[in-house]
């Protein structure tokens, strides 16, 4: 969880938004920041109501803009993604805006974010420690295009976060 960030259950105003919402991932941690008493803004590609989650396209600087000017984000969990098997049918169209949340750091910036937490994958990993359990210590080696796209997204977001973007 992120750390320093006012966000106890008396706090209506701060909330954590999580991206990929949707997704296996995103439901359980919907889950754990619900029963932790956080207050959350879910989004994902699609809109599901039942649980809560508004539609947000990430691809489009408007939206992104949209979800901070009409809210206050002190926290960002980005685990939305194109998965593996559609980035594999059409990597060249997958692999051109996957950073687009980074690319709005000015956004993020103004909004006053106090901490950005970026989901990738395993993928940049590839098949070198596929015998045992991996580590954020273990060295990176992706195998595939898609592992290297990830890692190239974790480089732009280190980069942005430092400035260098």
């Amino acid at each position: 969880m992120p750390e320093n960030i006012d966000m106890d259950s008396g706090n209506n105003e701060a909330m954590t938004l999580v991206t990929g919402a949707a997704g296996h991932i995103g439901c359980e941690v919907r889950r754990l920041l619900t029963e932790a008493r956080w207050q959350t803004l879910a989004v994902d590609l699609n809109q599901d109501k039942t649980q809560g989650v508004r539609a947000c396209d990430l691809r489009l600087k408007s939206q992104i803009s949209a979800l901070f000017q009409g809210h206050s984000v002190r926290a960002v969990i980005h685990l939305a993604g194109i998965l593996p098997s559609a980035f594999q049918s059409d990597p060249l169209r997958s692999g051109r805006k996957p950073h687009r949340l980074f690319g709005a750091t000015a956004s993020v910036t103004a909004a006053g974010v106090q901490r950005f937490i970026f989901a990738s994958s395993m993928s940049v990993y590839g098949s070198l420690h596929a015998q045992r359990r991996v580590t954020e210590d273990d060295a990176v080696g992706p195998d595939e295009v898609y592992g290297a796209v990830k890692r190239a997204v974790e480089l732009i977001g280190r980069a942005s976060r430092k400035g260098d973007v």
